[in-house]
């Protein structure tokens, strides 16, 4: 019987990822239909931060597929809002068709992945066993199968949360006119918004390019319970359409009356002859608003929707499914998979799954909601400037999720984690910077963010407190730990005498500034 270092279940783009980390491990990737039909049409910048993505690019973009993707456009009875993309990621965010970039990416790394069935797994005896054969493994199982949850499954650990349904099908663009939408906004009664998801604010027109609808992933509430995906494909010649209910499943009959009552106005459309390839049938999915129990164990690690899928809607799932694939890769090249990377890695997707499920039930509104005076709320918050505001927050969120850890900015406070000012001015209880007083501390994607202020005046100074790393640029180090800056305002002034006190203080007390440094990641 063969023996292998790590099985990879699943060959979409997150399993191929895996694969390319971990070459050289003598790990197995295992998919019974490779380059299979899936959904997840709509990519978003934050996938190809990798130096190894970034590089496939140009063949990607050579694809029958590619289109190119001018960011997400989300729509109410009432507003409209677009979240362009910085100039920087023009090229890198895209629409394709999954099969064909998978095939694309396999062939460009040499990946091949073995057409076998996971039918069982002995964890006891750590044996995968397939339909053609078993393998035996020395360090764990991985997930990397999507809303197929193949592990989960077999244990028979999965939960489900909410009634979802979807229905989607393909459709040829007969032509395409931004103005026509430009128009119809421009005679009222729709409020329009330009907003940076990254600075949840209002950007002016001159920073991007023009608007252009047709370019974009569309993401429109329908009614209570109800939205629509709107993808174009190949270069914008055809379009995936989907509505995800939360309260019913829709007949095909009801699919096409909403495609032809809420279908972008920029789009005229005519419906595909039905077939038998994927892109000519109607596809439903019911009841797949599921989550496994658990993330990880020392026997195995679920990847993204292999853990938790709740919805498909946002259109940033396989960019967080690829980041995650990298992260895990490169903590499985620098050591043994224990308890306590089990136990982070659990308590990391719980924090994620969480946020992700808020912002669906707020989207879906009443429909989804018990208590009448929360459903109000929701109801208050997809209306209207609310609407854009809300939508902001939570579709800004997801994209910081989505990236990868290194890829943040250091200074950026961690989400949902609690301040350790006291702890901190704890620490530096008898220092004494002259003309600085200290504002607050909190932990950071980077460390711990400590902010300084100037004899009372206009300049704070943020202050990056973390590990010692040899690689990483910083402003000063001190023994096991390292100091960065940067100014909110004005100039850094007596920064060399607040640094020097400081790192003083901290290399008296290394210990406690490194437990401090260790548990930054926990939940508040």
């Amino acid at each position: 019987m063969e023996t292998v270092e790590h099985v990879i279940i699943g060959g979409g783009v997150a399993g191929l990822v895996l694969e390319r980390v971990l070459r050289g491990t003598g790990s197995v990737l295992l998919d019974p239909n490779p380059f299979g039909y899936k959904i997840g049409e709509s990519l978003i910048p934050e996938l190809f931060r990798h130096p190894e993505l970034a590089a496939l690019l140009p063949r990607i973009r050579e694809m029958a597929s590619y289109t190119e993707k001018d960011g997400t456009t989300f729509v109410s009875s009432d507003a409209v809002v677009n979240f362009p993309l910085p100039t920087r990621d023009a090229g890198v965010s895209m629409h394709v068709y999954r099969p064909e970039m998978e095939r694309t990416i396999a062939e460009a790394w040499g990946t091949v992945a073995r057409p076998w069935r996971v039918v069982d797994i002995d964890w006891a005896k750590r044996i995968v066993h397939t339909d053609q054969g078993p393998i035996a493994y020395r360090g764990v199982v991985i997930d990397c199968s999507g809303p197929s949850m193949v592990v989960a499954k077999l244990r028979d650990e999965i939960t489900s949360f909410a009634p979802v349904y979807a229905t989607w099908a393909y459709h040829d663009v007969v032509d395409a006119d931004d103005r026509r939408w430009v128009d119809r906004i421009a005679k009222g009664g729709v409020s329009f918004t330009r907003y940076d998801p990254r600075h949840r604010a209002p950007v002016s027109d001159d920073e991007f390019r023009p608007w252009r609808p047709s370019r974009t992933t569309i993401l429109t509430r329908v009614m209570d319970g109800l939205w629509s995906w709107q993808i174009p494909l190949f270069d914008a010649k055809r379009i995936s359409i989907g509505v995800v209910s939360r309260t019913a499943p829709r007949t095909e009959e009801e699919y096409r009356d909403l495609v032809a009552g809420f279908a972008a106005p920029c789009f005229s459309l005519r419906a595909r002859p039905k077939g038998e390839h994927p892109l000519d049938r109607v596809h439903t999915r019911q009841g797949f608003a599921r989550r496994a129990h658990r993330a990880a164990t020392t026997d195995y690690v679920l990847v993204s929707d292999a853990f938790a899928f709740s919805d498909p809607v946002y259109s940033v799932g396989t960019g967080f499914a690829v980041n995650q694939a990298i992260t895990l890769g490169e903590r499985l090249r620098a050591g043994p998979w224990d308890q306590e990377a089990a136990d982070t890695w659990s308590a990391r997707s719980e924090r994620h799954f969480a946020r992700a499920r808020a912002a669906f039930d707020l989207w879906y509104a009443g429909a989804v909601t018990t208590d009448p005076r929360a459903a109000r709320t929701a109801q208050d918050c997809l209306t209207g400037a609310l609407f854009r505001d809300n939508v902001t927050e939570q579709y800004g969120s997801v994209l910081d999720d989505a990236d990868l850890p290194r890829a943040r900015d250091p200074f950026q406070p961690e989400i949902d984690v609690a301040p350790v000012t006291e702890r901190v001015k704890a620490l530096l209880a008898d220092t004494r910077a002259a003309g600085w007083s200290m504002l607050d501390a909190v932990p950071s994607v980077g460390g711990i963010r400590v902010r300084w202020q100037w004899e009372n005046g206009p300049v704070v100074t943020n202050m990056l407190v973390a590990a010692n790393d040899a690689s990483l640029p910083c402003f000063r180090r001190f023994g096991p730990l390292a100091l960065s800056y940067r100014r909110e305002g004005g100039d850094p002034i007596g920064l060399e005498g607040l640094f020097d006190t400081v790192g003083r203080a901290m290399h008296a007390r290394e210990r406690a500034w490194l437990d401090l440094l260790g548990r930054t990641a926990q939940p508040s």
